[in-house]
């Protein structure tokens, strides 16, 4: 005859790690809502990640303009930066390109965040 232990039972204890979590979770949602009633400072935020330079000359987009990689971007006009470019080396490839670049927020302090944008 086969027995069947209920997983139903009574959850194990919460651990310390588990409390920590869960009190630093609490605090980043209390800071994200915070932010986000701030209207202000989100758009502000949004700005500044997203300004565009007025000349695109100034930064080059050669590897993505490479012969071998302008198959690889979905669209021809939205090309990373040399300077932001994703490295990539995927495992049994010789290919180290993707569309895909760094965005990094201007925040100096430690909200700062750093965002990989692709296609």
């Amino acid at each position: 005859a086969r027995t069947h232990t209920s997983m139903a039972a009574t959850p194990p204890a919460a651990s310390a790690a588990t409390a920590d979590a869960h009190a630093t979770l609490r605090r980043f949602l209390a800071q994200f809502q915070k932010e986000l009633d701030d209207e202000e400072r989100l758009e502000s935020e949004f700005d500044d990640a997203f300004v565009w330079e007025t000349s695109s000359s100034n930064y080059s987009c050669a590897t993505a303009q490479d012969a071998q990689n302008v198959q690889l971007n979905r669209y021809a006009n939205v090309l990373p930066y040399d300077h932001a470019l994703v490295p990539v080396a995927p495992p049994n490839s010789s290919r180290e390109y993707i569309n895909a670049s760094w965005l990094t927020s201007t925040r100096d302090d430690a909200a700062a965040w750093r965002y990989i944008c692709t296609q």
